[in-house]
């Protein structure tokens, strides 16, 4: 039976054009985009309403940002929602939002579902089976596999990425498939006969593949219901397809059902899911840094914290949590990307600094607690170096030490490069730690050195290490000339490296937030010649140059080369930086290389697939999946390789495999056996697409509408390959066969009848492989060899399966790594391009005063690693993780401890797995949760190289199970061995012994500025407070009474406490209630009257675990705060009639936000957040420093529901 499964919803958005409080609380101040004044909280509100009018009425409600609010403030609908998700009339998302996958990190897209799915759970009683990224701007290629290991039963995304039926099975890259519906989100129908017509038209194409099953949505952006819907459900059903009102729950357990009992089936793909709105991966490219640092920074955290808890402390699970919960609200798609207004930005910015505040402090106590357990003796100032990784690393460790020159040694005497640099009455000594073992540390000593080595500086132009040799060319602003690997040349003729261009781009693009679009003219640093300065010492050796580029800006470019490590580290400033034409100004590196006949790889998240290249060069105009200038931006995770990866071999000549279209006849024997093929070259990074040989013509010329995005063959701008698959026939490879030689033909023909099969390669506008089998037996011996011959990546065919000119790819490749400028491209000539930062025009503007954020003085790391072989053999991806996670050094005092001098907490073997997560199981403030120390250990690992390995768990603390589990931490077995499949996620439970000891309890309990104001929305403070929020007590007007609402959130544990009650101009029938309540549970109190006249204040406040809340109910209007400057103070005045305290936070560019948070990134330290209060009619003064560096900075007043922004 046809059936059409309606999903009404509104599309949430937390910041984007509007700030945080816009959106929540709605108002006449909304922008007209929403079409209307109601804000998040009215809109559920509106919805739930709408299914207590109609029985049969079903809604979604998707994400946390919106719904926790809910939860807290109206528990007096708790209960409904209860009913509703038991009746499956309520969907909810089990995210926290929708995250740009992306933008982030591997473990905050699995937090960010781990978040969701226990609140949706614990609080609501569902079970959510549909992931919805619905607004997401592209998708990661592990998308399919983190879902299945997550609980879903399908995903659900709208956006136009080019290549995709309208229903589909995707398989990630080891193999896991999953159903997949792309469908708009938004749909705004008129009455109930447009809608009828609409659907029905846009059903035909699911009717023309055999499907009978439909998803489609009414609603959309911050959308209330639709008027003429409710009561209609019954209706609905009665037509000729029946329409029914559900959730997308319901419509993915159906259409796998169906397609399980045969009644259709539904097409493979694997294809790369990533290209949209790629100028996402540049704007506002401080959010993508900051982002960077504070997932490094909360996982190192996590590490240590973990291995603390079971030496006896006590685990920080509310800094943690706060950490985490900052991240994920900051990684909304409308956040991270770039693409918000004005006031959004400062808003994201504060609450990053906010989030790597709390990761650092937690890292910092947790090193300090286990440095206090090691046996530090020896001669000297102890240093311990701690190493977070899963393997044994030697890189670079920072300590400050009182004025003096060191050398450091360890404890057998053995010296270790280092350098000295005075920095005021303190030294900066920085030396590479060797062989620090893996999850663990070894101890150094710093010593007296007496007749230590100067850094000696000189004007020369070569610097080199052990690995490489590098020269620059003054006259040509300091670009590198010359980069030689083990006797290889990497830098093409007549090109350089590290070269700045300024590119400029069109300001009136569509979505400029969104878009790049240049317009072909270009400013290198090149055209301009540099200052050049080396340092040498026993450390390192460095160029530094200087240049500026015409009036626009000045530069500043740092190469570094270690001893003893093998990469080499840029530096780039951009300085004095003033956008002064109409045109945005857009700023990137290039690095030019001679790696010929190569493709790129980029990282993605879990895993790395190939890509194609560029067909022009620093040619770059995209907007949504359209690419007019035929670039290769992707965003890269961490690094881009371009070198060796799959490749076919014909004697001496080889073509490199890329991204591949597969072309079949219509048979669906061929079908059936097509995901074989599919899993082989995923596992080898090799995504794919399906398409018939005939385009599939004949039905598509029957739609007058199409949800399918698929190109045909001709027209796919992304393919490099193209594998075409007889039956024998085929009618794309009968025609690449029609321009061979006649006797290869013939050849290719016999091959097939005499073994079953036949292989062929040749090379038409891109490189094909023909396969050409009589009978499925056949075709499924062809696949067999392939898979064989993919375990080296290389298909090695006969000379008389080839026929192609001579080239061969490099046995060399070089990989770009970043620390957060993610966007990345590689030019058709092999130039690796990495984009620092541009300008775009806010999508809503709230300031007086114009914000251009890339003004002024900014800085950018990233570094090179040339190597031998392919990014899998040379294991790009641990330098990238070395690169961006460090060592962690400790200066210590001389004490005796339990701990030798060099240790392993948890060890995994020598494979080549990566660890991603060590951490205590759950998030249990998710809920929150009243019991909060469970001691099982979750270790999560991923195969990074597309292989298999085996790996064992070794632990300090005793092992009493472990448990391989699912990647929201449910136990599936106990196991005792370890096996990942090439790019597969694991997930084990781990039950150690932990010391029964008990020590220091280091966790951060309460936020810098008590109360704590409930409605942290209305501060657009971006998550809710450290806690939780486990018991709320809000302040309601209900007609001419004024309510006190109390409700426990804690979802295991009854809650008491007092609430005391304070008031300006209204009289109160009570000062103080007490509160007892079940878990979940809420009680609501009457205590006071008022009118419409009536002017004052009403404050609840109460205390819970050792913080203090505040909700605030104000009668007539807030005059705002009267704030001036002078120098570095700041003076506030109160002009109202009662006191007024709150918290002065300033917005400021990361490079000051200090050593401490942002490392070799930082300019400086600037305060982040001072507490004022202002009696009646009174003024406070501040005293705040505003840093050196030139950039912006924003002075937020954030106070009783109201946030005002200034600029100094």
């Amino acid at each position: 039976m046809k059936e059409i499964y309606l999903v009404p919803h509104f599309h949430c958005d937390p910041v984007w054009i509007a700030d945080q409080n816009m959106y929540q609380e709605g108002g006449e101040d909304l922008p007209r985009m929403t079409r209307h004044p109601l804000g998040f909280l009215d809109l559920v509100k509106s919805y739930l309403d709408c299914c207590r009018k109609d029985e049969d009425y079903s809604i979604l409600l998707s994400e946390l940002d919106y719904l926790k609010p809910y939860w807290d403030i109206f528990p007096e609908d708790r209960e409904f929602i209860r009913y509703l998700v038991s009746r499956k009339r309520l969907d909810l998302g089990g995210s926290y939002s929708e995250p740009n996958e992306n933008s982030i990190g591997e473990e905050a897209l699995v937090r960010n579902i781990l978040y969701g799915m226990t609140f949706d759970r614990l609080q609501c009683g569902a079970d959510p089976k549909v992931y919805l990224p619905l607004d997401v701007f592209g998708h990661t290629i592990q998308l399919s596999q983190i879902l299945k290991k997550s609980g879903f039963l399908g995903c659900v995304w709208s956006k136009r990425v080019v290549g995709f039926p309208p229903v589909f099975y995707h398989m990630s890259l080891d193999g896991s498939i999953l159903p997949h519906r792309r469908v708009d989100y938004g749909g705004h129908f008129q009455n109930m006969d447009v809608l009828r017509e609409d659907l029905s038209l846009r059903f035909e194409e699911l009717e023309s593949m055999g499907i009978d099953i439909d998803l489609r949505f009414i609603g959309g952006d911050s959308d209330p219901p639709t008027d003429w819907l409710t009561g209609k459900s019954k209706e609905l059903r009665e037509g000729k397809i029946p329409i029914i009102l559900s959730g997308p729950g319901r419509y993915m357990e159906e259409l796998r059902n169906r397609i399980k009992g045969k009644r259709f089936s539904i097409p493979y793909t694997s294809r790369d899911m990533a290209f949209y709105h790629m100028g996402t991966s540049l704007s506002r490219v401080e959010l993508k840094i900051a982002n960077r640092l504070g997932e490094v920074k909360l996982l190192k955290a996590e590490r240590f914290a973990t291995i603390s808890y079971l030496f006896g402390a006590e685990y920080p699970h509310k800094a943690l949590d706060k950490a985490w919960r900052q991240l994920l609200f900051n990684q909304h798609h409308d956040a991270i990307t770039g693409t918000s207004g004005d006031k959004p930005y400062v808003d994201l910015m504060i609450g990053y600094r906010e989030s790597l505040r709390l990761s650092t402090s937690i890292l910092n106590s947790s090193l300090d607690f286990l440095t206090s357990l090691i046996d530090t003796s020896g001669q000297g100032i102890p240093i311990v170096v701690f190493n977070s990784l899963n393997w044994k690393s030697s890189d670079l460790c920072r300590v400050t030490l009182p004025v003096g020159s060191y050398k450091i040694v360890d404890r057998k005497g053995n010296a270790y490069p280092s350098v000295s640099i005075e920095k005021g009455d303190k030294v900066e000594v920085i030396f590479r730690g060797d062989d620090i073992p893996p999850l663990g540390y070894r101890i150094f000593f710093a010593l007296p050195a007496i007749d230590k080595k100067e850094t000696v500086i000189d004007k020369g132009t070569t610097i080199e290490n052990e690995f490489y040799r590098i020269e620059v060319d003054p006259a040509k602003g300091g670009r590198i000339r010359s980069l030689v690997y083990k006797g290889r040349e990497f830098v093409r003729d007549g090109k350089g490296m590290n070269e700045l261009i300024l590119l400029k781009e069109n300001s009136d693009r569509k979505e400029p937030s969104w878009e790049i679009f240049t317009t072909g003219e270009a400013i290198s640093s090149s055209e301009f010649p540099a200052e050049v300065k080396r340092e040498r010492n026993e450390l390192y050796e460095r160029l530094i140059m200087e240049g500026r580029i015409r009036d626009i800006c000045n530069f500043r470019q740092i190469i570094t080369l270690y001893k003893g490590i093998e990469r080499v580290e840029f530096l780039t400033d951009i300085v004095d930086y003033k956008k002064r034409t109409p045109e945005d100004d857009m700023f990137v590196v290039i690095f030019s290389t001679n790696l010929d006949n190569a493709l790129p790889t980029f990282e993605d998240r879990f895993g790395a697939l190939t890509r194609r290249k560029s067909k022009g060069y620093l040619d770059f105009r995209t907007w949504q999946w359209r690419n007019y200038s035929n670039c290769g931006v992707y965003p890269a995770y961490r690094w881009v390789d371009l070198g060796p990866s799959v490749t076919i071999r014909v004697g001496t000549s080889s073509i490199p495999v890329g991204f591949t279209d597969i072309i079949i006849p219509h048979k669906r024997e061929v079908e059936s056996i097509i995901p074989v093929l599919l899993k082989s070259l995923a596992n080898r990074g090799i995504t794919a697409s399906i398409k018939y040989d005939d385009n599939d013509r004949e039905r598509k010329s029957k739609l007058l509408s199409e949800d399918s995005t698929l190109p045909p063959i001709e027209e796919d701008i992304f393919t490099t390959f193209r594998i075409s698959i007889g039956l024998p026939d085929n009618i794309h490879l009968n025609k690449c066969l029609s321009k061979l030689p006649k006797e290869m033909v013939e050849r290719f023909q016999r091959e097939m009848e005499e073994r079953g099969y036949s292989i062929l390669v040749m090379e038409e506008d891109l490189p094909v492989l023909l396969i050409s089998a009589k009978d499925i037996s056949g075709l499924a011996e062809a696949f067999t060899r392939i898979d064989k011959d993919l375990e080296d990546r290389v298909i090695d065919l006969g000379v008389e399966e080839g026929y192609i000119s001579h080239k061969e790819t490099p046995s060399y490749g070089l990989t770009l790594i970043n620390r957060g400028n993610i966007g990345n491209s590689v030019e058709n000539d092999g130039t690796i391009v990495l984009f620092l930062q541009h300008t775009a025009r806010w999508s809503g503007k709230h300031f007086d005063f114009d914000l251009i954020p890339e003004e002024g003085t900014h800085r950018f790391v990233y570094a090179v690693y040339p190597h031998k072989g392919t990014w899998a053999e040379a294991r790009s991806y641990r330098k990238a993780i070395e690169f961006n996670f460090g060592l962690d050094a400790v200066v210590t005092s001389s004490h005796s401890g339990q701990l030798p001098e060099s240790y392993s907490f948890i060890n995994l073997g020598d494979s080549d797995i990566v660890l991603t997560a060590l951490k205590l199981e759950g998030v249990p403030l998710a809920c929150p949760s009243g019991n909060i120390d469970n001691g099982d250990v979750i270790i999560r690992v991923y195969e990074p190289s597309g292989r298999d390995a085996h790996f064992n768990i070794y632990s300090s603390f005793p092992i009493l199970k472990i448990s391989k589990a699912d990647l929201m931490e449910n136990e599936i077995s106990p196991v005792n061995s370890f096996h990942l499949t090439p790019f597969s996620i694991e997930t084990y439970k781990l039950s150690l012994k932990r010391s029964p000891l008990r020590y220091l309890d280091y966790d951060i309990k309460a936020e810098p500025h008590q109360p704590v104001y409930i409605r942290y929305w209305r501060h657009n403070a971006g998550a809710s407070p450290i806690g939780n929020l486990p018991v709320v007590a809000s302040l309601r007007k209900e007609g001419e009474k004024i309510s006190l609402y109390i409700a426990n959130d804690l979802s295991d544990r009854r809650a008491s406490g007092k609430v005391h009650l304070k008031s300006f101009g209204i009289e109160l029938e009570k000062n103080e209630i007490e509160f007892d309540l079940y878990p979940s549970a809420y009680a609501t109190y009457e205590i006071a009257s008022c009118k419409e006249d009536t002017y004052g204040i009403v404050e609840a406040i109460w205390e819970y675990e050792g913080q203090s809340y505040k909700d605030v109910l104000i009668f007539g209007d807030l005059k705002p705060l009267e704030v001036s400057f002078r120098d570095n103070e700041v003076h506030i005045f109160n002009p109202n009639n009662f006191e007024v305290e709150g918290e002065l936070i300033i917005g400021a560019p990361l490079e000051l936000w200090g050593m401490e948070l942002v490392g070799d990134l930082s300019f400086g330290t600037i305060p982040e957040r001072f507490n004022f209060y202002c009696a009646p009619s009174h003024k406070c003064t501040l005293k705040i420093d505003h840093g050196v560096l030139n950039s912006w900075r924003i002075l937020k007043f954030a106070y009783m529901g109201r946030a005002l922004y200034l600029k100094p």
